[in-house]
């Protein structure tokens, strides 16, 4: 999602005020709708928790639409402004969350340029209009056991056959409490890994 205001005279913004000038604030809102799956007599796993990632924004905020019992508490999360590789923020969904209706939720996020983090439009080839890129990236818990494997793991380099070091990351997020590895496998590698986690504790 790229967000930009071309009618504003950035030229002569950046000719008063320097790149200073550059940097802004945008309020963001769009919807987010979870439906629950269409075939009938599916055994569903209703699904508590969301894992929500939100790249160049300081702040999110998740609230269902219609939901009078939230009281007009509103809760604000952490953005992703660095874009850095790392877990997703865990939102809890509300435990009567529909498996047979959509549900639909308001987010709102709070985007800043920041020209320091996202470079000056001139070079990085948007012109003389300043862009912020939003990128999000959602997905359901709903598993009994609260455990989700992400994306973002880490490993060595591998030069003339050696291993430029000694650890292993592996992305795993929890939402049912402090969990223990104690070892990993990997099924299609030549290298014999195993990975098991205990109950919470």
């Amino acid at each position: 999602m790229d967000i930009s205001y071309p009618e504003v005279r950035w030229s002569y913004m950046r000719a008063t005020q320097g790149w200073a000038g550059l940097q802004h604030h945008s309020l963001v809102h769009s919807t987010l709708t979870i439906s629950p799956p269409k075939e009938e007599g599916r055994l569903i796993n209703r699904p508590h928790h969301l894992l929500i990632d939100v790249k160049q924004a300081s702040w999110f905020c998740l609230r269902e639409r219609g939901a009078e019992s939230l009281g007009g508490r509103v809760s604000w999360h952490y953005g992703n402004i660095y874009q850095l590789a790392g877990p997703h923020q865990t939102i809890r969904l509300p435990s009567n969350i529909s498996i047979s209706h959509l549900t639909v939720f308001d987010l709102w996020i709070s985007a800043d340029y920041e020209i320091r983090l996202f470079g000056d439009p001139l070079s990085t080839g948007d012109g003389i209009t300043p862009v912020t890129k939003l990128q999000i990236d959602v997905s359901m818990v709903g598993s009994s056991s609260g455990i989700s494997l992400g994306k973002n793991h880490f490993y060595p380099d591998i030069v003339g056959g050696m291993l430029l070091g000694e650890a292993v990351g592996v992305e795993v997020t929890s939402t049912g409490g402090r969990w223990q590895i104690t070892n990993i496998s990997c099924g299609n590698c030549n290298v014999k890994i195993h990975l098991s986690i205990k109950t919470p504790r």
